[in-house]
């Protein structure tokens, strides 16, 4: 099934906080969803903190390699 809602999350230096985000989603009642984390170069570790929740299909993740400043 298709998803009905796409929830754009994007980072930058939040490592501590995006297992937390993520969680929070997850444990929502609607799960005809998919996530989009962008990660826009952070310094620290969000990518390892994101690796574990990939194993879902719902959740896409994508690194800048550079920090692209405000959206």
């Amino acid at each position: 099934m298709s998803p009905t809602v796409s929830v754009l999350m994007p980072t930058y230096g939040q490592a501590h906080f995006v297992a937390r985000a993520i969680e929070s989603l997850l444990r929502q009642s609607y799960d005809i969803l998919e996530l989009l984390i962008v990660d826009d170069g952070s310094p620290d570790e969000t990518g390892p903190a994101v690796t574990p929740y990939l194993a879902d299909a719902r959740i896409h993740y994508h690194r800048c390699e550079e920090n692209q400043g405000v959206g």
